[in-house]
């Protein structure tokens, strides 16, 4: 595919330098609720408007209530398709397409915690703009412009210029009317023309071709260029700044072209208020009736929520969901409830203390996708995080481990409870050098000795990132001889423990270890059976 753009017209360029309107901070009109389109086929969307003042609908609410409106959804949504995905969705039947569609919304989806589903709100927005403004005939078949607005959102900035019949040495031309788009924060201009008058623009300062909603092509067409006479050329003065602008404009318009090739679609999702500040991590262990444990732990900043006065203290509230999707993003399993935190002064409310809390739920193995969504009832300040995981399983009689769980402290307790003692994840897995760190773990499968114990030798393994000064065996040597702030360790002890399963855990200090992030790498050898298994996590050292 040709990345040449063709030179634009000088005339046309000489009039958007000169005679542009920029039409700054256009609205960008919304459908009043989400469709249906992720949750279970295409139903029309919700007539409902988002405010109690009466209207009329928009045109894409009364497009909803008519039998045009799945082959209108069905189009835009292959506008925004890279053309491998486009070909495989334009070979489905209907019921295969409405499939492909719910479960593309769900996979963008920023939130999917939540009921709400932002990236196929945006992309309604658009199409609503773009059929309440491109649609020039009435027959819901938006031009070029509807298919940029689709894929990029309405522009910042838009300029447009009028066309003019032109005389120039006896002779007429037609300078159709155009416009130009700007998107700053992609460094891309985009340019359209209205080539025969009519309403409906084309990409490019001179026409452009499309072959089935794939990416345009440049083409040359003289027949919309002005007839000019030619002359002997008269000698000018050069103007500088003019050929500067003229050099800035094909550029951008260069890089408007190649985005237009080469990107599928922008979108950004942008949350309505300040997020909350989250730290949260996924680890899985070995849970009932050959199911999975997975935890989902996570830590938020106190001073980030909004604390009321209540009796002698103060108290904020979260509203709490967590989803499951499998690979088709359909929900497994999913939960929502309030959480309440609590301190003694208004002093307290505002230290950076991290407070911590926790989801678990037992799941088969498998590919999954988790969503979690903690929202301030006071300020509607929310935090949002989604992970794709793979779940082992653990119902084996191999030798296995469960990740590994970075804890503040182990101890007696109902709470965060694994195994026999109740073990406090600490997520933001950032600790300060002068701090123990102390690392859990579970083993299954293992195999007794003639001690009637589980024998086992755990090698602990912790290098920096990017460090490789520590990591030879001379640096070694000569770091054991002069003590000293290092970027990777190593270590290894033997252990007993129960059989077949056992939990096991141990501080490990982090006064040598020099600030950086870290891998750190658990490798355990069953000394009955010989059988090995790692586990790797990550964590950081952070000075004040």
């Amino acid at each position: 595919m040709s990345r040449r753009l063709v030179r634009p017209n000088l005339i046309l360029l000489a009039a958007i330098v000169l005679a542009a309107v920029v039409l700054a901070g256009l609205p960008n009109p919304a459908p009043s609720a989400l469709a249906k389109d992720a949750a279970g086929g295409d139903k029309p969307i919700d007539p409902k408007p988002l405010d109690s003042k009466p209207r009329e609908p928009s045109t894409l609410e009364r497009l909803a209530q008519k039998p045009i409106f799945e082959e209108v959804l069905s189009r835009s949504f292959e506008t925004i398709l890279p053309d491998s995905q486009r070909i495989t969705y334009t070979e489905l039947d209907l019921a295969g397409r409405s499939t492909y569609r719910r479960r593309f919304w769900r996979m963008n989806d920023p939130t999917p915690a939540t009921a709400r589903n932002e990236f196929l709100e945006q992309h309604l927005h658009r199409l609503a703009y773009a059929l309440g403004n491109f649609d020039t005939r009435g027959d819901y078949l938006w031009d070029d412009r509807g298919d940029v607005a689709l894929r990029f959102g309405v522009p910042p900035s838009r300029a447009k210029v009028m066309g003019d019949i032109l005389l120039a040495f006896g002779s007429r031309g037609i300078s159709p009317s155009a416009e130009v788009w700007t998107y700053p924060r992609m460094d891309m201009t985009i340019q359209f023309i209205d080539p025969n008058m009519d309403g409906r623009y084309v990409l490019g300062a001179d026409t452009k071709t499309h072959s089935a909603r794939s990416r345009p092509r440049s083409v040359s067409d003289p027949k919309h260029a002005a007839v000019v006479t030619p002359t002997t050329p008269t000698p000018v003065a050069r103007n500088i700044e003019a050929e500067h602008m003229t050099y800035v404009l094909e550029s951008l318009a260069q890089q408007g072209q190649e985005a237009l090739e080469d990107v599928p679609l922008s979108y950004g999702y942008r949350p309505p208020v300040e997020p909350i500040l989250i730290f949260y991590e996924i680890v899985t262990a070995k849970g009932e009736g050959g199911l999975t444990d997975i935890a989902v732990n996570y830590q938020i900043p106190r001073n980030s929520l909004s604390f009321t006065a209540e009796g002698e203290g103060y108290v904020a509230t979260l509203d709490k969901r967590v989803r499951v999707l499998d690979p088709d993003f359909d929900v497994v399993t999913e939960d929502a409830r309030s959480i309440t935190f609590r301190c003694d002064s208004e002093d307290a409310t505002r230290e950076a203390t991290l407070v911590t809390d926790e989801w678990r739920i037992d799941a088969p193995p498998g590919e999954y996708v988790v969503g979690i969504s903690l929202e301030d009832t006071l300020t509607g300040r929310a935090a949002h995080g989604r992970s794709r995981i793979a779940v082992p399983g653990y119902a084996t009689s191999r030798l296995t481990m469960s990740d590994i769980q970075i804890a503040s402290s182990i101890g007696e307790g109902s709470k965060f409870r694994r195994m026999d003692q109740s073990v406090v994840p600490h997520p933001i897995r950032a600790f300060e050098p002068d701090h123990e760190m102390i690392i859990y773990f579970e083993l299954y499968g293992l195999e007794p000795s003639y001690t009637e114990l589980a024998e086992f030798n755990v090698t602990t393994d912790i290098s920096g990132h990017g460090y490789e000064g520590d990591k030879g065996a001379i640096e070694r040597f000569f770091a054991n001889l002069f003590p000293g702030k290092r970027h990777s360790v190593s270590s290894s002890i033997d252990a007993t423990g129960s059989w077949p399963d056992t939990a096991f855990w141990y501080e490990l200090s982090l006064k040598n270890l020099e600030e950086d992030n870290y891998d750190l790498t658990i490798t355990v050898e069953d000394l009955a059976s010989g059988q090995k298994v790692t586990r790797t996590a990550t964590f950081t050292v952070m000075e004040d």
